[in-house]
């Protein structure tokens, strides 16, 4: 395991984390077909509870891109735009008024076939919205949103409701709907991050995020 130090603490290289909270023994591949682009709100980048590096560790197949703004996208823009123009299928992950609501009982004629390309946007519920709003290029891709979600389990974070779930979650979620791939190892690496982090939190401040649940 390669090490870091930043200013205050040791890293590690390969999952970020700081060495006590380290998931990289925990960490399985999964192979899949779909592409997912993570837009990736700043304030997200480097987070201790963020997901998003949990899904870049564990799917081969994710990219993350940080940024706000439309030119701070610009070169995944121009990609997906092409790939579309070719005849391959681009979805984004929100939910709009447009969306198509998608659960693990909806039935494939719901959509013509699943998509090459899944967009996701990363952040808090007020920064995923600002992110969609100042980039009205991924309003032209199909726009689908979860239904009938299971509760979430992310209890280190707050959430505006129950049915809210990380970025982690709703792509597990979204990618067992779409292909037929067991995301069970993605969840159990979810949950020993989030076991991790509770560890090294004071007992009063762990005592308040166990009353969430």
């Amino acid at each position: 395991m390669a090490v870091t130090q930043d200013k205050t603490r040791t890293v590690c290289q390969r999952c970020r984390y700081p060495i006590n909270t380290c998931v990289c023994d925990r960490v399985a591949t999964i192979s899949l077909t779909t592409q997912i682009h993570i837009l990736q709100h700043p304030t997200e980048v480097g987070l201790a509870k963020g997901t998003a590096r949990l899904l870049e560790l564990a799917l081969p197949t994710v990219k993350i891109y940080g940024g706000e703004t439309e030119h701070d996208f610009a070169d995944i823009k121009t990609e997906l735009l092409r790939e579309q123009r070719t005849g391959h299928s681009v979805w984004v992950l929100f939910p709009s008024q447009q969306a198509l609501s998608l659960s693990r009982t909806s039935v494939k004629t719901a959509y013509t076939s699943p998509p090459k390309h899944l967009i996701v946007i990363d952040g808090t519920w007020r920064k995923a919205k600002k992110i969609f709003a100042l980039n009205p290029w991924i309003h032209q891709f199909e726009q689908v949103a979860l239904n009938n979600v299971p509760e979430s389990t992310y209890t280190i974070r707050k959430a505006p409701s129950a049915s809210s779930l990380s970025t982690l979650e709703a792509v597990a979620e979204l990618v067992e709907i779409i292909e037929t791939v067991d995301m069970t190892p993605l969840r159990q690496l979810f949950h020993f991050m989030i076991s991790k982090q509770m560890e090294q939190m004071p007992e009063d401040v762990k005592g308040r995020y166990l009353l969430q649940k």
